[in-house]
């Protein structure tokens, strides 16, 4: 959701792996680690919408010897 100010946040705590965090934010290029748990989850978000769009697919010709 979003206004005139861009997409609403909100604050939340999460117990998170520290090695996880730093590995994602050196992949990423990430200057935080909020911004490191953004990108994960809008990778994950898009991963999963291509893993959908494949099974939808493959059954006509397309893609067909992909398992996901």
């Amino acid at each position: 959701m979003s206004d005139v100010h861009g997409p609403r946040k909100s604050t939340k705590s999460f117990r998170l792996d520290p090695r996880l965090v730093a590995t994602a934010r050196r992949l990423t290029g990430a200057k935080d680690d909020t911004e490191a748990v953004r990108i994960a989850l809008e990778e994950v978000i898009e991963r999963e919408r291509l893993r959908r769009w494949i099974r939808k697919v493959a059954g006509k010709g397309k893609f067909a010897a992909y398992d996901g």
